[in-house]
C-alpha cells in the first residue's frame, strides 16, 4: 500500500497510499480504533513521515508530489517547504513535525539508488552528510540527530548494511546475527 505513517502503538497517524490513483486519506489511531480525519493536500504513495499523531510531517512520495512536504497540527495539513531532491521509496524519521530526516530513495537516474540525506528544521530542508551506500526501499528509525538507515536495495541487489546518523556525520556499522 506504500503509505506513510508516524506515532506510537497507542497514538498513530497513517497517510497517503497507493491507488490508482494515489490517495490523500489520513487516519488517526487511538490505541483501539482508526478514525478518518482531514486528508493530505497532495495525494501520493511511497512517502515518509515523522512526528506524532498531533504534530506530524509527511514528505516525498511518487508522481509530481515527490518533493512535497506537509505539516500536520492535529487537525489539518499545511503545505511547507519542499524537499531539495525528489524521492520515493526512501526512509524518513523524526520525533516532531519540526525536526526530521529524509534519506536514500529512488533516483530517476543511473544508478537508481540515492545517497542524499536532508534535514528538516521546521522551516526548510538542508543537505547534510549523505549515506555511505546509496539505496532505496530501506528502513529508517530515530530522530533528526540520531538515526539508523538499514537494509534496502541497490538496483536489484539487496543491501544488508546498517548506517548510523549522528548529526553532523554518519558512521557505517555492519551488524551480523
Amino acid at each position: 500500500m506504500a503509505l506513510g505513517g508516524t506515532g506510537t502503538n497507542t497514538a498513530a497517524l497513517a497517510f497517503g497510499g497507493e491507488g490508482p490513483p494515489d490517495i490523500a486519506i489520513t487516519e488517526k489511531w487511538n490505541g483501539t480504533n482508526w478514525t478518518e480525519v482531514n486528508d493530505l493536500n497532495n495525494a501520493r504513495c511511497e512517502l515518509s513521515g515523522a512526528g506524532t499523531n498531533t504534530a506530524a510531517l509527511a514528505f516525498g512520495g511518487t508522481n509530481a508530489q515527490s518533493s512535497k512536504a506537509e505539516s500536520w497540527n492535529g487537525t489539518n495539513w499545511t503545505n511547507v517547504a519542499s524537499l531539495n531532491n525528489t524521492r520515493d521509496l526512501f526512509a524518513g524519521c523524526g520525533t516532531t513535525n519540526t525536526a526530521a530526516l529524509a534519506f536514500g530513495g529512488n533516483a530517476d537516474v543511473t544508478p537508481p539508488a540515492r545517497a542524499s540525506t536532508e534535514l528538516w528544521n521546521g522551516t526548510s530542508w538542508s543537505e547534510v552528510n549523505d549515506l555511505n551506500t546509496g539505496r532505496f526501499q530501506l528502513g529508517g528509525a530515530g530522530s533528526s540527530v540520531s538515526a539508523l538507515a538499514f537494509g534496502g536495495r541497490i538496483s536489484t541487489d539487496a543491501v544488508a548494511s546498517t548506517e548510523e546518523f549522528t548529526n553532523p556525520g554518519t558512521i557505517t556499522k555492519t551488524l551480523t546475527s
